[in-house]
């Protein structure tokens, strides 16, 4: 199985080579929302996402012919089509925040599924086709990054055996994934840090590493022959035929051995060299049988690299030899995962880094899209327009090379556009209050900072603050929206920690300066005063002219020592309140604001979030009442076992919280939330795999 790459020095985002502008090509894109409602609850969740995103694992089911089951990536929800991909249906009753890598069918009784979450959240599976799902794998590691899961395999002579493979080592189980005991004979040297596995009675089992090794064993895991005689780039998928083992690895490479040892070991791609196939980062493989290894046909499928031709999707009839790239019809995407169909060797499935799902009968000759129903899209930026709040856009941009995700809609959501004139990807979004031609585009780490574009949407775009670090938020002042704050975070490689302050524009996005000599997450607005704000991290600061002068401490770390502060809102109907929220949880308030800090005092106000990052506070008020709502993420390193991510709200200033959890779809992690313009009672929130949803209550 193919499992998204991590560890290696690569630049997860895209590298802008030339500043080019490109007119609007929009692809319409249409979706009937989800509407979700709790009984009783005073709350709807509705998801407005277009079909699609990012599919990090697809299986056919092997012994029933027309149904598929998929995983979207980060939290994006376990899937199941019983009409050949034509319609898909989530599994409502998967835990939420759920994804996997390895999607993994029982040979012996398919009714039996593995899907141990990558990020930590447990190894789950089902024993009735996914009619309830429990969690498994007691004895596998509970903290990052030892927790990952990569990979699993199942013994096909006695299917109660289950390997899985981490990053913190090589576990088996005997009893079906109930229990784990980690593999550490001294044939395995001392690697700790497994990707891909690969199993058949006659061959034996095949582990992958990230140094590039692969070991075999033909006991069960007890000894192992190592395959490769000296590290590599780290292995990113393992395939397996009757004849031979086919090794992935990032970049592109690829190699096989007929013998299933280091002799019969063979370069089958150079990515480096002459090879026909290259990728940004990892390579996905899918094998069958034929006479002899000669006769294989092996698929593979690469993620876009900058400058090439040479990445999509490949096959080879025979065994590698020669490759002939068949992309018509993926629309330009990345391949991420693959599945060839027992019942049919041309029927293929291929789950692309944010484009969906792609089904071809002919091996790749042509493609269809086939993702009706999944969403599985990372909503990392949007900004509603306020002139005119059925204006949206959002990105469900993955942050890697290539694939860019900006939509627009004009009725809600009902029906969106692609937009293709920004050059990179964007991770945080802005439009102007009173002129929505004007809007302002944040970008991941290593690209050029923040884009503007007075035309619209259609650009041209052009680049108003070049930093390598990337933005995270724009904050306009409540009174002069032509004043403007930018937050930076994540610090680009090599590290220019100096990059991560606030940043500041007086003229509506045209000019930048920095602001502040120390890293701020969050700022908030005075909702009376111009240019009067509070920005945190280190610490609560004030100003009163837009951080020109050095503002001052509201002494909240001197009150909590050590804690880093990641999101802060005043309530607009007294200013004197400030509300703040940690990267560790907790939540402190004042009742006695005031910008020169004097008589300020703080105290902890309780909640119910257990290990999450807080990750944006809204206050809102309306006809008579005021609720605090606060959005916790737990994504990849952050997420532990008792990590309770979704959005808490209070509406008695913080004595008691509610999860708004009913209704909300597969994923709890939310990255941004905002109070709509046209009311009190409507918010919106981008989640990680669970797309952009409207929240109305």
């Amino acid at each position: 199985m193919m499992q998204r790459f991590q560890g290696v020095a690569l630049k997860p985002a895209a590298v802008l080579l030339v500043l080019a502008l490109f007119l609007p090509s929009c692809s319409r894109k249409k979706n009937k929302p989800f509407f979700f409602a709790a009984p009783d609850s005073d709350y709807t969740w509705t998801n407005i996402s277009p079909d699609g995103g990012f599919i990090s694992s697809v299986a056919f089911h092997p012994a029933t012919p027309g149904e598929i089951w998929l995983s979207g990536d980060d939290a994006g929800g376990i899937y199941r089509s019983d009409d050949d991909g034509a319609t898909w249906v989530r599994f409502e009753t998967t835990p939420l925040d759920q994804s996997t890598y390895s999607l993994v069918f029982d040979p012996s009784n398919p009714s039996r599924v593995y899907a141990p979450n990558h990020f930590g959240r447990g190894f789950l599976k089902t024993e009735n086709a996914g009619a309830t799902w429990m969690m498994a794998g007691t004895g596998l590691p509970l903290l990052d990054p030892e927790h990952r899961v990569w990979d699993v395999a199942i013994d096909t002579a006695n299917t109660s055996i289950v390997f899985c493979a981490t990053a913190g080592g090589l576990f088996k189980s005997a009893d079906y994934g109930d229990t784990f005991t980690r593999l550490t004979p001294p044939s395995l040297g001392n690697e700790s840090d497994f990707r891909a596995l690969a199993i058949s009675e006659a061959a034996g089992l095949f582990s992958g590493t990230n140094t590039g090794r692969v070991y075999r064993s033909t006991n069960g895991g007890s000894a192992w022959t190592e395959i490769t005689d000296t590290s590599f780039l780290p292995v990113s998928d393992l395939a397996l035929t009757a004849n031979a083992l086919y090794i992935g690895y990032v970049l592109g490479y690829i190699t096989r051995t007929d013998t299933f040892t280091n002799a019969g070991l063979t370069l089958l791609n150079d990515a480096g060299g002459p090879g026909t196939i290259e990728s940004g980062m990892w390579t996905a493989l899918a094998a069958v049988s034929g006479a002899s290894a000669n006769e294989d046909i092996l698929y593979v499928g690469t993620q876009y690299k900058a400058g090439s031709s040479k990445w999509g999707f490949f096959r080879s009839a025979d065994g590698g030899a020669t490759f002939v790239k068949k992309v018509s019809g993926l629309d330009g995407n990345s391949v991420f995962c693959l599945a060839a169909d027992p019942f049919n060797s041309s029927h293929i499935a291929c789950g692309t880094v944010g484009g969906g799902l792609y089904l071809t009968t002919n091996s790749g000759d042509t493609w269809f899209r086939s993702d009706k129903g999944i969403i599985a899209t990372d909503s990392l930026g949007f900004a509603e327009d306020p002139s005119s709040p059925d204006h949206l856009m959002f990105s469900s941009t993955e942050g890697y090379d290539g694939t860019p995700g900006l939509y627009e809609t004009f009725d809600g959501g009902a029906t969106w556009a692609e937009v293709t004139s920004l050059p990179v990807d964007a991770i945080a979004l802005d439009i102007d209050p009173d002129n929505p031609d004007i809007i302002l585009a944040g970008t991941f780490k290593d690209n050029p900072g923040i884009y503007r574009t007075t035309s619209g949407s259609g650009g041209p775009w052009t680049v108003v603050l070049s930093t390598t670090v990337q933005i995270d938020r724009f904050v306009r002042d409540r009174v002069d929206p032509q004043r403007i704050y930018v937050t930076a975070t994540d610090y680009a490689s090599p590290a220019n920690f100096s990059d991560v302050v606030l940043y500041f524009s007086p003229d509506n996005g045209a000019t930048w300066s920095p602001r502040t000599a120390f890293p701020v997450a969050d700022v908030a607005a005075h909702p009376n005063n111009p240019g009067e704000a509070v920005a945190v991290y280190p610490d609560a600061y004030a100003t009163t002219d837009s951080f020109q002068s050095a503002p001052v401490s509201l002494g909240l770390a001197a009150f909590a020592p050590g804690k880093e502060f990641s999101c802060i809102a005043f309530d607009p109907e007294d200013p004197a309140i400030l509300l703040v929220g940690t990267t560790t949880g907790e939540t402190y308030v004042t009742n006695n604001y005031n910008p020169s800090g004097s008589g300020v005092t703080w105290r902890e106000v309780p909640n119910i979030a257990t290990d999450v990052h807080m990750r944006r506070i809204v206050i809102a008020s309306g006809g008579g009442k005021t609720a605090w709502y606060v959005a916790c993420w737990a994504g990849d390193s952050w997420v532990t076992p008792a990590s309770t991510p979704g959005l808490m709200r209070s509406t008695d200033e913080g004595e008691t919280w509610t999860f708004l959890s009913d209704g909300i779809g597969s994923s709890r992690l939310i990255w941004d939330f905002i109070q709509s313009a046209s009311g009190p009672k409507r918010f919106y929130a981008g989640l990680w795999g669970g797309g952009f949803l409207r929240l109305d209550e």
